[in-house]
């Protein structure tokens, strides 16, 4: 079982520089598990094509929204 940070994962693209050009061929992915699961969510994420899994260890987590997150959003009109 996967656990999603806090809403989901977070997906973002990789620029590469290729022949001059960028591009955005490769994804990174940002997700939080259990250090029980960890083994079998690498396993998971490798039997769908993942490569390059880098475990680093969850210090924090700031569950709350800021007040400087919440003026962002207002000010976007999100």
């Amino acid at each position: 079982m996967l656990w999603l940070f806090i809403q989901g994962p977070t997906i973002s693209p990789v620029f590469c520089k290729r022949d001059g050009r960028v591009a955005a061929d490769y994804y990174a992915i940002v997700i939080c598990v259990p250090k029980k699961a960890l083994y079998k969510s690498v396993q998971q994420l490798r039997a769908i094509g993942g490569s390059g899994v880098l475990v680093s260890p969850l210090t924090y987590i700031f569950d709350e929204e800021t007040p400087r997150w919440g003026d962002l959003l207002a000010k976007l009109g999100l």
